[in-house]
């Protein structure tokens, strides 16, 4: 079967050629082009290399309650589902052990009719460690068979990091790319099982934890799908989670951080101001020059309309990003301007996935805190641990391999990215696609992989930026554009979204493929699309 590319991760990809002959042996439900309740239980049966079926059940359509899983630290449930199911589909839930101390839970709805012939992958988010359920509906809504996976562990903390088999740590395998490449492959089995035939085409769907898994499936495992949507990809964990612990180092260190917490609103509206924002949206931030120091506050004086002298210290280190204090080389990108309303979950921040970073990954210490004295994010000393982490752990956490040669052979993928997330640093997207190969020029990396950077949109969706395209949040949404760019070959030079206020739109921009922007004539609303050109 498929082999890893040059990440080389210590485990290979296991084979499953006997899979579809297991399927077959099942009974003549399986291979039924008929699905229905039968063909379903059936699926219990369904014999699978490494995989146990624990479900295979009928959900009706409608109101649904689904029990995740129970957590392996303190046996609290994990990702329940109370929704809406827009289609009876075929519920299925499996244990993958592709290591002796891998437990990959993994959930699969297959539509009982009206099933469209592709199957969707759906990304998760944080560290993971439960299903993603509630992002299946909507996929489903559409005819997709959908899958979704926990990544290998049971908890919402970084201890899998611990978790190692014969000294090899097969459980932070597991969760950065293993995980969902054997979902990828179980779900093709079961679709072929349930449905008598493969799907036609396949596809993943993913931002944040779930663009970096997406990045990673087109890296690792080019063969997986056919078309990849990565949105805000958290994809270089190793420099990406000191990044994003520098900010609340900078606060602690520099000032006071809950009395800059309280500030973040006036110096917002300080830079929407000088950067010339339209509708609160800044176009383009890279062209943004704002100085804290224009809104410090007098001499004696303090309120939450300015900035003390030390938290304007603090401002401009968090604008600079992460650097290494010695040679002055970025580290890691900085957040945009217009994304200070956004900062207070890095000015202060706790048990979440940079901090946890250092407590499981680095140090080996649960109750390691940023606060440390002996923690100076402006020390060599401290820059050596972080770099020595790096290279321990890049190879198999991160998906910054700039060589997609093997997927563009046949494989499309849309990444996006708002301007003005205040989780992963738009600049980190940019750049990764600015150095991806192909890449004599632009337009031979447009024909099968596009940027879209997205004004006013904070991490994954909300802001006062557009965040759906047709009705749907972004990562379902670009799943029509992509169908037609993989399966009629209409490539989507631009792309209309919109922001909704209760379900109505207020507002409506292109979506243009970067390094293009959507600049508006100065004609008409600047709320309506038709307004605005691609340039």
């Amino acid at each position: 079967m498929r082999q890893s590319t040059d990440m080389k991760p210590t485990w290979q990809p296991r084979c499953v050629v006997a899979a579809i002959a297991s399927a077959m042996a099942v009974g003549g439900a399986l291979a039924s082009s008929s699905a229905n309740a039968a063909d379903c239980f059936s699926l219990k049966k369904l014999a699978l290399p490494d995989t146990t079926v624990l479900e295979a059940e009928v959900r009706p359509a409608g109101v649904n309650s689904i029990t995740g899983t129970y957590s392996t630290v303190d046996g609290t449930e994990l990702g329940h589902f109370t929704g809406d199911i827009p289609a009876a589909v075929c519920r299925v839930r499996v244990a993958i052990k592709p290591t002796p101390v891998s437990n990959i839970i993994s959930e699969y709805w297959l539509p009982v009719s009206n099933w469209n012939g592709r199957f969707d992958v759906t990304g998760n988010g944080g560290t993971a460690g439960s299903l993603g359920l509630n992002n299946m509906a909507a996929p489903v809504g559409l005819g997709f068979a959908t899958a979704t996976s926990d990544t290998g562990h049971q908890s919402k903390d970084s201890s899998f990091a611990l978790v190692t088999y014969k000294g090899v740590p097969e459980q932070v395998e597991d969760f950065a790319h293993r995980a969902y490449h054997v979902t990828t492959e179980v779900g093709k089995e079961i679709v072929q099982a349930f449905y008598g035939k493969n799907a036609n085409y396949s596809y993943f769907s993913g931002c944040s934890t779930g663009g970096a898994e997406a990045l990673s499936e087109a890296q690792r495992y080019p063969d997986d799908f056919d078309g990849i949507i990565a949105g805000a990809p958290a994809s270089g964990y190793t420099l990406m989670w000191p990044g994003e612990v520098f900010p609340s180092w900078v606060s602690s260190t520099y000032t006071n951080p809950r009395a800059l917490i309280t500030k973040l609103p006036a110096l917002h509206a300080a830079v929407l101001s000088a950067c010339d924002a339209v509708d609160d949206i800044i176009n383009d931030p890279r062209q943004c020059t704002f100085d804290p120091a224009t809104i410090q506050c007098p001499a004696g004086t303090d309120s939450t309309a300015c900035l003390t002298a030390d938290q304007v210290t603090a401002v401009k280190k968090i604008y600079a990003g992460f650097k290494d204090p010695t040679t002055g080389a970025q580290v890691w990108p900085p957040y945009m301007p217009g994304s200070e309303d956004q900062w207070a979950g890095h000015i202060t921040q706790n048990n979440n996935p940079p901090v946890n970073y250092f407590r499981y990954f680095v140090f080996n210490n649960p109750m390691w805190y940023y606060t440390d004295p002996t923690f100076n994010m402006e020390s060599a000393e401290t820059m050596a641990t972080i770099y020595a982490n790096d290279a321990r752990w890049a190879r198999l956490l991160d998906s910054t391999d700039p060589n997609l040669t093997k997927f563009h052979q046949h494989g499309k993928i849309i990444m996006y990215h708002g301007w003005k997330d205040h989780n992963i640093a738009p600049l980190h997207t940019l750049n990764y696609y600015e150095s991806i190969v192909p890449r004599s020029n632009l337009t031979e990396r447009n024909s099968y992989a596009r940027l879209y950077m997205i004004a006013g949109m904070q991490h994954c969706g909300g802001g006062p930026g557009t965040d759906t395209v047709n009705g749907q949040n972004l990562g379902v949404g670009l799943l029509s554009v992509m169908q037609k760019w993989v399966e009629r070959g209409e490539a989507p030079n631009q792309i209309v979204a919109a922001h909704l206020t209760n379900g109505v739109p207020d507002l409506t921009r292109p979506l243009c493929p970067y390094p293009q922007a959507a600049v508006w004539t100065g004609k008409g609303s600047s709320t309506d699309a038709g307004n605005y050109i691609c340039k």
